[in-house]
């Protein structure tokens, strides 16, 4: 029985090793972000219908933020874990202030939006981001970008929009 026992451990042992494990989130700097040559992609599950996708750079660190359209604002983080290198699957939510975000053109209103990333653990991504854009975006109050593993929250950065 051992000798069985010491099969199944040597023929699974390594496998479990390379698990891919999450150990966290680290948010690396946080505040207005500027994108380079952004690209607009429908996506009808997100309150506003539409994702930008562009490579940003934080070009001032501040977690207050002045709400009128064209500003955009985010994290650049880190992800932790074992094996570094290994890609990970993981959810980006944004919760709103209330009463949350209406999108006229649907009627929805919305507290909180969800996407799937994949990112290679140990990687440093330059940025997850919002960007204001249409009026009824401009919510005033405590905007907070959250990154899940299953139920484990990783990390989560406030911002607080005020009107200028």
């Amino acid at each position: 029985m051992r000798l069985f026992l010491m099969i199944i451990l040597f023929a699974v042992g390594p496998s479990i090793a390379q698990a891919q494990t999450i150990a966290g989130v680290d948010i690396l700097d946080a505040g207005l972000v500027s994108l380079v040559d952004p690209k607009t992609i429908n996506d009808p599950t997100i309150s506003t219908g539409t994702m930008t996708r562009s490579i940003g750079t934080i070009t001032q660190s501040t977690t207050t933020i002045e709400a009128a359209t064209d500003v955009v604002f985010g994290v650049k983080v880190r992800l932790r874990g074992s094996p570094d290198g290994r890609t990970v699957s993981y959810r980006v939510v944004w919760k709103y202030p209330e009463p949350g975000l209406r999108n006229p053109d649907t009627g929805i209103s919305k507290r909180t939006d969800e996407i799937s990333e994949r990112q290679p653990l140990g990687m440093t991504k330059c940025c997850y981001y919002w960007t204001l854009g249409a009026e009824w975006t401009l919510v005033p109050g405590q905007w907070v970008i959250e990154f899940w593993d299953g139920k484990r929250l990783l990390a989560s950065q406030a911002f607080t929009l005020v009107k200028p």
